[in-house]
């Protein structure tokens, strides 16, 4: 199993890492992960439980881990969606060629099983993607191409972005900010 772990909530909420994946472990509901980490590593996985319980992080419960997170974790794992981050920055519409107002975000819960099963919660994917997306927004808008970007679904269904990740690596786009009669000489 792969546990993403954020080092700033680590540091902010004071825990060490095995007390933290711990918790975070529970927050998921990761029972075979727990469960292995509890067998092979019985007395530091309960010093760990223990010092979790007296610095309010967990409690004990009936449900299946035999613990539960409380609210005050809650705020150091809690976490975008990042199909939601993907959807804010997609663009809402373009207007085609022959004039005509196209949205491009739909069918947003196939878009959303598809963007899944692509990033498969893989942070560092979803930065690249995310990455070639804003690439592709300011060339299209550059070269005046954003007419022609891809419905959501189809760019997913395409792998639009790495496209645009090959590109990205094989040109250096600048954008010039200063507007002509604004320099002092």
């Amino acid at each position: 199993m792969i546990v993403e772990i954020n080092t700033e909530h680590l540091i902010k909420s004071n825990l060490t890492a095995n007390q933290y994946l711990l918790a975070l472990l529970i927050y998921e509901n990761s029972y075979t992960a727990f469960i292995n980490l509890k067998t092979n590593f019985p007395q530091i996985i309960e010093d760990d439980i223990k010092e979790l319980a007296n610095k309010g992080f967990i409690f004990q419960s009936t449900n299946r881990l035999g613990y539960t997170i409380t609210a005050e974790f809650l705020v150091y794992c809690s976490k975008k969606d990042m199909f939601d981050a993907l959807i804010e920055r997609f663009p809402i519409y373009v207007i085609r060629t022959d004039g005509t107002k196209d949205y491009l975000r739909t069918d947003r819960i196939r878009s959303k099983r598809r963007y899944d099963n692509i990033t498969r919660h893989s942070k560092s994917k979803h930065e690249l993607i995310m990455k070639c997306l804003e690439f592709e927004i300011s060339v299209r808008e550059m070269e005046n191409s954003l007419k022609y970007m891809k419905r959501l679904p189809n760019w997913l269904d395409s792998q639009e972005w790495e496209t645009w990740h090959e590109r990205m690596e094989n040109e250096s786009v600048t954008v010039n900010n200063t507007k002509y009669g604004t320099d002092l000489e």
